[in-house]
């Protein structure tokens, strides 16, 4: 009875049992909150998501150069200089002769299977 009577101070602040109308507000106020949730989620979910992982990675990566010694942190930014100037190039392994993986048959045969 206290429940029903009183309910913000002995029932958490809503009564026992809800009546029609209250039943019909909950149905009403959860598919507003259902459609408030899935616009959000539609707008910036899948973005989130990504911003998070690059994020998680970038931690990463920063860890690993943090963690390398002096010498190895000097030769790992050579390497990447060495690979900006190649891109900024246009290098591609596969038109160099001097690459230990060059074949030079592969242009004219179509395809890296072997055959002529």
């Amino acid at each position: 009875m206290l429940r029903n009577r009183a309910p913000d101070r002995f029932a958490e602040g809503r009564a026992k049992g809800l009546n029609a109308v209250g039943q019909m507000e909950l149905k009403r106020l959860k598919k507003q909150w259902r459609e408030e949730y899935e616009r959000e989620q539609a707008q910036g979910g899948e973005a989130r998501v990504f911003a998070s992982i690059e994020a998680k990675i970038a931690k990463e990566h920063q860890r690993r150069l943090d963690s390398m010694s002096p010498r190895a942190r000097a030769a790992w930014d050579a390497f990447k200089a060495i690979e900006a100037e190649d891109q900024a190039a246009g290098y591609r392994w596969c038109e160099d002769p001097e690459h230990p993986k060059y074949d030079a048959g592969a242009d004219e045969s179509g395809g890296d299977d072997g055959s002529v």
